[in-house]
């Protein structure tokens, strides 16, 4: 097996900001072939787990990473359909974890905090979610 291959390879199934999935074929003595597969809602529920999950961000907060230019430019269709969709996760408990950075790594003081969390700027959590997180540190 090549590099070329080897490095192919290690990009199975790779997920692109722009929906798309790579899937390299690889078989013996043959040149590599690979499957695109556009399916856009689903690759973009991908990102919203992530985002949700490893990076606590809010359900707007999501919403705009996945449509932004800057961020993985998905359509509001499929960022829509994703958000819609993600279950399991604990808003309030990703607020609180926002928070305990903001308190931990920046110093702010909870007013500071509460209005990074909700500010359409910062955060993006709802007042609820805010005044939870305030709460809980």
């Amino acid at each position: 097996m090549s590099f070329k291959q080897s490095i192919l390879i290690f990009a199975t199934s790779l997920t692109l900001g722009l929906g798309v999935t790579i899937t390299p074929l690889v078989t013996e003595n043959s040149p590599v072939v690979i499957q695109v597969s556009a399916s856009s809602k689903s690759a973009a529920l991908h990102s919203a787990y992530f985002y949700a999950r490893s990076q606590h961000m809010s359900k707007r907060g999501v919403y705009h990473q996945l449509i932004s230019k800057y961020g993985d430019g998905f359509s509001k269709r499929s960022a829509s359909y994703a958000v819609r969709h993600l279950h399991g996760i604990s808003w309030n408990r990703n607020a609180l974890k926002s928070a305990r950075f903001y308190r931990h790594s920046e110093h702010m003081s909870n007013r500071a905090i509460y209005h990074q969390l909700i500010s359409s700027y910062g955060d993006m959590f709802t007042k609820s979610q805010a005044r939870y997180a305030v709460r809980h540190l």
